[in-house]
C-alpha cells in the first residue's frame, strides 16, 4: 500500500538558511502583480484624485473611493490593498491613526515620486509612459520563443520592431 502521507518538505529549502532567498524567489514569483497595480490606479485616475486634494493631503481610501464611480460596497477595502501596494514602492504616503472603535484607518497622501504620475497644465506625466509597457507585455510573452528561435520577440508577434509598434500606437 501506498504511503497515505506525503511530505510537504523541499529537501533544497533549509528553514532560517534560506528564508532570505525564499522572499526573494517569492518576489519573484509575484512581480507582475506591480505593474497591474500601477495599471488600475492609472485607470482610476488615483494619483490626481489625491493631488486634487491638495498639497499634503492625506485621504482615506473611502474618500477615494466616495470620488469613482462605483456602488460596490467593497471597493474601499480592496482600494486599500492597491493604495497600500503603492505606498511600498514609495509612490504614496501612508499613515495610520486608531479610531475610536478600536479599528486602524489608513491614510494616503502622493510622496515626491508618485507626483510624477500627476499631469501638469498640459496633461504631461509619466502616465504616458505606462501605455507602452502594458502593449509590450504581450510581447514579453514570446521570448522564450526568440530565445529559442531567433529574433526580436516584439517583430514575431507582432511583425514590426519595438520603434515602429510604440509610435504607430499613439493613444497608448
Amino acid at each position: 500500500m501506498e504511503n497515505m502521507h506525503q511530505s510537504n518538505s523541499n529537501d533544497n529549502y533549509k528553514h532560517g538558511e534560506d528564508d532570505e532567498a525564499g522572499v526573494l524567489a517569492l518576489a519573484a514569483c509575484v512581480s507582475h502583480v506591480f505593474p497591474m497595480a500601477m495599471d488600475a490606479a492609472i485607470q482610476l485616475d488615483l494619483f490626481q484624485i489625491i493631488a486634487k486634494a491638495g498639497s499634503g493631503a492625506q485621504l482615506s481610501p473611502s474618500d477615494i473611493v466616495s470620488q469613482l464611480p462605483t456602488s460596490n460596497e467593497g471597493a474601499a477595502a480592496v482600494l486599500d490593498s492597491l493604495l497600500r501596494l503603492l505606498a511600498t514602492h514609495s509612490l504614496l504616503t501612508c499613515s495610520v491613526s486608531r479610531l475610536e472603535s478600536g479599528g486602524i484607518e489608513r491614510r494616503y497622501g502622493l510622496a515626491p515620486a508618485g507626483k510624477f504620475f500627476v499631469g501638469d497644465e498640459n496633461g504631461v506625466s509619466f502616465v504616458q509612459l505606462q501605455g507602452p509597457v502594458s502593449l509590450l507585455a504581450k510581447s514579453e510573452y514570446s521570448m522564450k520563443d526568440a530565445i529559442l528561435e531567433g529574433g526580436n520577440f516584439t517583430e514575431k508577434l507582432y511583425g514590426k520592431s519595438t520603434y515602429e509598434l510604440l509610435i504607430s500606437k499613439p493613444e497608448n
